[in-house]
């Protein structure tokens, strides 16, 4: 019986109820063993009820939809998740195969389609695709499908179950970013990614065009491959610690291509952290060499109207100084025999010379043309220097006054700029009086923490109505031909390029008013400063050879007996190529005096003989101007002292004996 009972109790499995235990004890389960079998089946039964209970939550709960397809009916049994996925109401989706395929997108039909037979085939060992399904609103939405055959039957598939997921956000992100990868890639301004070290990791298509380096050159290697050693240390200082702090850093570098040409650009340079914290650095660059070329034709054109507007007061004071040279030069002549005369006029024709040596600097200074780079400058010298230049050029109906504030006025710029400032603003006062009486006045103060410089006129006054195009370039009220109406435009460029502000004002007196504003800097370090003593002509400890070289007989025959009146032997030339001969036969000196511009050899050109000749001589190189030497150019030609002309003699004196007194103690 107990074998009888079994099979019986199996064939009633499935309908557990309270009929199956009758069933089971009216067929005579009476034993032990019947008993422990019929409660081990509903043990089982509770399981399997628990499980699909727990299945049909996480179903219903996930966030994909779930399909069972049976391929031998041609019906579908989709999770309640599956068309509220996509918009719809439970049920509102038929369970057919029909159904689902009249929400596939049409341009993916056939690619679906090909999937599902490719896996019938047995040519794939699932299904792992992404399409288009339409929601209830009409719009596509991209799922992603994973599924695969559950039963086969002689070799036919009978039974298939999948996974659907909405990916349209991931999708849409996708999407995002190739679009921002194309941005970048085509972006007019070269893009650079670093790791913290800065150590560059991308760059786009613009940096290779601008650069010259292309990809696979620059990965790997810092953006020091481009410095081209003009822009000063403590910009990059200033950029790293910017950076590493988490702040934007903005500015304009001047970089070296792979061709060796420089070209300026402005750069914009800000901390990214991943998903797992690690830092980059990413920069974005602008070409900005054409503006800067541009800037300096405006520069150098405005100079030009500066230049042409002050020489007539230039030519003023130059032909006083004159006078007073000549002058005193002819009374010196008639009182050769009374000493204390001949000494007094001596001394007036050396202030006259000292004056003459003042002017030319600041004219150099003005005119300057070189780049130079931007530094922690003194404003109160330099205006003061303009402010003597201005004095001379202004007619005599128009009275210049000048305010100092005590003390240091440090800003972050150079002095050509605050120069060209200055000038063009006084420029324009001296035009706003014209042929009346008037008064400049340049007052320059401390002020909430900078330094506020402003010039005052009692002229015409600026109308209101056109106040706000006085910056505009080429934007003048003067007449034409009176001028270029590039000052102000300058002067403005000048202002923001210093981080600084400019405004006009309509003073309650008349006239107007343009007000500065700059920003104090406090230089990083200063270094220590030798007292100057009182310059005293020191007699050598022995005749030395010295070769003086220049153009200018005059020179040349003053230095031969300055030198010579000292105890020292001297061969003097006009001639450089002359010199040139000397050095290269062999001919000892002790030192070299040589000015720098000279037909056919320059004075680096000869110091560069001298140094491969004579190693042990020193070289003094002299030159009437300071914007036309390259100073890597004299340390590479080993040059051992510059001094610019016009030179006091004791001045002179004294470098060449602190030259050779440096080559003694040197040997």
């Amino acid at each position: 019986m107990g074998g009888r009972h079994f099979i019986l109790t199996i064939a009633s499995f499935g309908k557990p109820s309270r009929p199956f235990v009758s069933t089971a004890i009216i067929l005579g389960i009476g034993s032990c063993s019947g008993l422990l079998l019929l409660i081990l089946m509903r043990r089982i039964l509770a399981t399997l009820q628990q499980k699909e209970e727990r299945l049909r939550l996480v179903l219903e709960s996930s966030n994909d939809g779930f399909w069972d397809w049976n391929i031998a009916a041609g019906t579908i049994y989709f999770s309640p998740h599956f068309p509220t996925m996509l918009g719809y109401a439970p049920g509102e989706v038929r369970p057919t195969r029909e159904s689902w395929d009249a929400l596939v997108h049409p341009d993916d039909k056939a690619a679906t389609k090909q999937k599902f037979v490719d896996h019938f085939h047995g040519l794939t060992p699932r299904l792992d695709h992404e399409y288009r399904l339409r929601n209830r609103k009409g719009d596509w939405v991209w799922v992603r499908e994973t599924a695969a055959v559950v039963k086969w039957d002689a070799g036919r598939a009978t039974r298939m179950s999948g996974m659907v997921r909405d990916i349209s956000e991931r999708r849409k992100a996708g999407d995002r970013l190739r679009l921002m990868s194309t941005v970048v890639e085509q972006s007019p301004a070269s893009v650079v990614m670093t790791n913290s070290a800065g150590i560059i990791l991308y760059v786009n298509h613009m940096f290779e065009t601008v650069t010259g380096y292309s990809y696979d050159e620059a990965f790997g290697h810092k953006p020091s491959i481009l410095a081209s050693g003009l822009t000063p240390r403590h910009v990059y200082d200033e950029l790293w610690a910017t950076i590493t702090a988490g702040r934007e850093w903005r500015g304009e570098l001047c970089n070296r291509t792979k061709a060796g040409d420089l070209y300026w650009e402005e750069a914009f340079i800000t901390q990214v952290r991943g998903s797992d914290g690690e830092i980059f650095y990413v920069a974005v660059k602008l070409d900005i060499t054409a503006k800067k070329q541009t800037e300096t034709i405006l520069l150098r054109s405005q100079k030009m109207e500066a230049i042409g507007t002050l020489a007539g007061g230039i030519a003023h004071d130059f032909n006083n100084i004159l006078t007073s040279i000549l002058g005193f030069n002819h009374l010196i002549l008639g009182d050769i025999r009374n000493p204390d005369a001949v000494t007094k006029h001596v001394h007036q024709i050396h202030l006259a010379g000292s004056r003459a040596k003042d002017l030319v600097r600041q004219i150099l200074t003005f005119s300057r043309q070189m780049p130079t780079q931007k530094t922690a400058t003194d404003l109160c010298p330099v205006v003061n220097e303009v402010y003597q230049l201005v004095r001379t050029a202004a007619p005599a109906n128009i009275k210049v006054k000048l305010e100092l504030p005590p003390g240091k006025a440090l800003v972050l710029a150079t002095a050509i700029q605050l120069h060209q400032v200055l000038m063009n603003l006084c420029l324009n006062a001296i035009d706003a009086i014209g042929g009346e009486s008037g008064i400049i006045s340049v007052v320059l103060e401390r002020r909430d923490g900078g330094f506020v410089l402003a010039v005052t006129d009692s002229g015409c006054g600026i109308p209101a109505h056109i106040q706000p195009r006085i910056f505009d370039p080429f934007f003048t009220t003067k007449g034409t031909g009176m001028g270029s109406g590039l000052g102000l435009s300058v002067v403005h460029g000048i202002v923001e390029d210093l981080d600084g502000t400019i405004l006009v004002e309509s003073p309650v007196e008349g006239g107007a008013r343009f007000v500065v504003r700059l920003p104090e800097v406090v230089a990083a370090t200063e270094e220590s400063r030798v007292a100057e003593s009182q310059p005293s002509l020191h007699l050598p400890p022995h005749s030395r050879h010295i070769l003086v070289v220049d153009d200018d007989p005059a020179i040349v025959d003053l230095l031969r007996h300055f030198f010579e009146r000292m105890g020292h032997r001297v061969s003097a030339t006009t001639v450089s190529t002359e010199a040139l001969g000397w050095v290269r036969k062999g001919e000892k000196f002790d030192i070299v005096i040589t000015d720098q511009m000279m037909p056919e050899v320059t004075g680096i050109e000869l110091a560069r003989t001298v140094a491969e000749s004579m190693p042990d001589a020193k070289v003094l190189l002299c030159s009437g101007r300071d914007d036309n030497v390259d100073y890597d150019e004299i340390a590479e030609a080993q040059i051992d002292g510059f001094i610019l002309k016009p030179f006091n003699l004791i001045e002179l004196a004294d470098t060449v004996d602190c030259l050779l007194r440096g080559a003694d103690a040197a040997d």
